[in-house]
């Protein structure tokens, strides 16, 4: 037993010195039409005081209402567009408390679909670079690895997004109760609306309104929205949830529920 509480103090003060930092914006967006070529960069900075080699990887990301974010490989999904990102090298060395700026290249094909195209770049520090923390003989040391995701989005000229409110469900939660619905975008372009709700009682009164939040919702992707409602007396009401997309119609819908 002593030498289990020795070892879980000895990992806890092992801890990588290096700081590698995405400082550039993590959401990049380009247009281009099909058969041109693009380029852009990204700034990597380093606090700690030795250099760090740095990795860099593409994937595909993918949101779901139900299943949440998930990371795939390149070329997953349809409109990825990580076949067209190019890096003159995928190993980037940062120098201590200095920055690198990371250019790639764009090459968008001939017969690119109109609408958005997305992918993420990867920025990992390769594990073991950099200055590690001190360790005690006999101890055991953990490196902590950030891992950034850049999403890297391709607009090409045409489509257009479709919002979608759909599958609700509405619950108790603690003093009051909460409407889950899923917001999903079935056309070809990268939404990115805000949403907010209004609650009408019997009437047709405005009797509360409800903030929402700015959303990015690819096209064949749904994100969850939640709004928590409280402080209405018994009664009839219908509450009714907005998204607000400035690229297109603004999309509601319209759900009755009753607080006993």
């Amino acid at each position: 037993m002593k030498k289990l509480a020795v070892l879980a103090t000895l990992i806890s003060l092992g801890a990588a010195r290096a700081q590698v930092q995405v400082t550039s914006p993590l959401v990049v967006e380009h247009t281009a039409s099909p058969n041109t070529t693009l380029e852009g960069s990204l700034t990597l900075s380093n606090t700690g005081a030795a250099p760090v080699q740095t990795q860099l990887s593409l994937g595909d990301v993918r949101s779901d209402a139900k299943a949440g974010t998930a990371y795939l490989k390149p070329g997953a999904l349809e409109r990825s567009n990580t076949d067209w990102i190019k890096f003159s090298s995928t190993l980037v060395t940062v120098p201590a408390k200095g920055k690198v700026t990371v250019p790639y290249r764009i090459q968008v094909p001939r017969n690119a679909a109109p609408g958005s195209h997305w992918g993420v770049v990867f920025v990992t520090p390769v594990t073991g670079s950099g200055a590690a923390a001190p360790t005690r003989p006999n101890s055991l040391s953990l490196q902590q690895v950030t891992r950034y995701a850049v999403q890297v989005v391709v607009q090409v000229p045409g489509g257009q997004s479709q919002l979608k409110f759909q599958d609700p469900q509405l619950g108790r939660s603690g003093s009051g109760m909460q409407l889950n619905v899923t917001l999903s975008n079935t056309g070809t372009r990268l939404a990115v609306p805000t949403t907010r709700a209004e609650i009408y009682d019997a009437s047709g009164k405005l009797v509360q309104k409800i903030a929402g939040r700015p959303r990015r919702v690819y096209p064949g992707m749904s994100v969850l929205e939640t709004y928590a409602i409280t402080g209405l007396p018994a009664g009839k009401y219908q509450i009714l949830v907005l998204a607000d997309d400035k690229n297109a119609e603004l999309v509601g819908a319209r759900y009755a529920f009753t607080v006993n």
